[in-house]
């Protein structure tokens, strides 16, 4: 999912989707571009955090008992492209699981994504036995854009 860039209408969306959650039996994974810090820990630069900006999100995820799977790798995907002064870097992406797709897939992990000036990896890679890999972002485009995921 990607979710809108102009706060009004992200923090719209985040009410709408607090208002039509899944049931709570109902297994379900959400990952993509969140476009949201919840934490001062997810950004580095510019303005300071603050909790209400995250309000909505959070509502949603306490509603629909979200649970963020974290990540392994650079957190800070996004930057300004400034220069160091003015240089911001946050984490937007996110992967969230319910508390029953973890029931129901206790060992579900998240590889976040690679940094675009990362050239390590060229093509694409297949995964690890026991995992199953899920590209997001038009990774199709660009293929250092994915996230891995464990599952057993």
């Amino acid at each position: 999912m990607h979710a809108p860039s102009n706060p009004s209408d992200r923090h719209n969306y985040w009410n709408e989707m607090a208002e039509d959650v899944l049931p709570y039996s109902t297994p379900w994974l959400m990952l993509g571009n969140l476009n949201e810090v919840t934490s001062q820990s997810e950004k580095s630069g510019g303005r300071s955090f603050r909790p209400s900006q995250c309000h909505d999100l959070n509502n949603f995820m306490d509603k629909a008992s979200m649970i963020d799977l974290g990540f392994n790798g650079n957190p800070f995907i996004w930057n300004n492209a400034r220069d160091i002064i003015d240089h911001i870097c946050e984490r937007l992406d996110r992967a969230l699981g319910s508390a029953k797709w973890l029931e129901s897939f206790p060992n579900t992990k998240g590889k976040g994504k690679m940094d675009a000036k990362d050239r390590s990896i060229s093509n694409w890679i297949p995964p690890r036995e026991g995992f199953m890999k899920l590209n997001t972002d038009e990774a199709w485009k660009h293929s250092t854009c994915f996230w891995w995921w464990g599952y057993s």
